[in-house]
């Protein structure tokens, strides 16, 4: 009995310690996480705008939810004025979130129409790699990302100066997010360990992905036409162990700021490649790590947001406003200000270069 206490004891000290580490890697002030808020909403408009409507179109046939979702309660797909609402309210939050506006309702709400709009549009039977931008809202839920620079700020903090509010910041920190990342490249990098370490150069992960992107999923834009005549063998067996190690390694990079940084850079070029070379993008990811960027110290944006406060969300509502005007009259079919953009120039492979200026 004694003895199990103390090993409970000696494991609760482990977590406590393993906690602080990582807590105390990915320390970000407040001043930060606040304008960070915006620039997440404006990433939402520009790159990450989904529209849910036309899955009341789709034959009820198709229907087959994931058990575990809040899809599996219904037999069939709703009538589609449900997700013509859907689109309504998440375009509401959207907005309220970005420019502040009851901060953590909106976030909370935001959250949750997204899980409900997605256990739906996972109802395929393919759940994609979104959940990450999920996770920052679950985090940020719990952070004062609305106590400046924002609507609630002008509504309920008027009587203190924006200047003397963001001279001293205390800090607090994104342990939890962290946490969601290095699990997300963790259950990525256990399975590639599995199949792709087995030293042999007549097999290869990377070219099991280049190839069948290549030749059945029609993934043969910027380098991987390049790519795909190669003979290097050595070389794509050195990327597979590369690839383990980069993504099994954000486990121990996290307890440490500096190895934290240098890995979310190396993640950046990882990104990088993958659309050069295998053409997918995975835009989604950078918002997220976007939000360990220490924000307060980029001199010129501090200015902007301390002294053109009520400027730039009257800009962001007007941004918004045209927006909402263009995704009404697009439809499904808008995904993003900046796709919408390059279709107008008539910009080939859009998500691919877009998705390569990201990283």
């Amino acid at each position: 009995m004694l003895s199990s206490k103390l090993i409970l004891k000696s494991t609760n000290k482990v977590f406590d310690f393993l906690e602080y580490k990582v807590a105390k890697a990915t320390q970000i002030d407040t001043l930060s996480f606040c304008i960070f808020r915006i620039i997440f909403g404006l990433f939402t408009l520009f790159f990450g705008w989904k529209s849910y409507s036309w899955l009341g179109s789709v034959p009820d046939t198709f229907f087959s939810p994931p058990v575990l979702s809040i899809a599996s309660l219904f037999s069939a797909y709703p009538p589609r004025f449900f997700f013509y609402g859907l689109d309504i309210c998440i375009a509401t939050a959207v907005i309220a979130l970005t420019i502040g506006a009851f901060t953590r309702f909106s976030t909370a709400s935001l959250f949750v129409l997204l899980v409900v709009a997605n256990s739906f549009n996972y109802s395929f039977g393919k759940i994609d790699h979104g959940f990450l931008y999920l996770c920052v809202l679950l985090v940020m839920q719990f952070k004062n990302w609305g106590e400046l620079f924002s609507v609630d700020y002008l509504l309920f903090n008027r009587q203190k100066k924006l200047d003397d509010q963001t001279t001293s910041q205390p800090l607090d920190n994104l342990w939890l997010l962290a946490v969601f990342i290095a699990f997300g490249f963790f259950t990525a990098g256990f399975g590639k360990a599995i199949a792709w370490l087995d030293f042999d150069l007549s097999t290869s992960g990377f070219l099991s992905w280049l190839y069948n992107g290549y030749y059945n999923l029609g993934r043969d834009q910027l380098l991987a036409s390049f790519v795909i005549d190669l003979d290097w063998p050595l070389l794509w067996e050195l990327l597979d162990i590369s690839a383990v190690i980069f993504e099994l390694g954000f486990l121990w990079a996290m307890f440490s700021q500096r190895s934290w940084y240098i890995w979310l850079t190396i993640a950046c070029s990882f990104h990088l490649a993958n659309c050069l070379l295998l053409n997918i993008p995975f835009t989604g990811n950078s918002i997220v790590y976007l939000a360990f960027v220490p924000w307060s110290q980029v001199g010129a944006l501090r200015y902007l947001v301390t002294h053109h406060l009520r400027k730039i969300l009257l800009a962001v509502l007007a941004v918004y406003g045209f927006f909402l005007a263009l995704s009404a009259s697009l439809g499904s079919s808008f995904g993003g200000l900046a796709y919408y953009l390059a279709q107008v120039v008539q910009l080939r492979e859009s998500k691919l270069i877009i998705g390569c200026v990201l990283w």
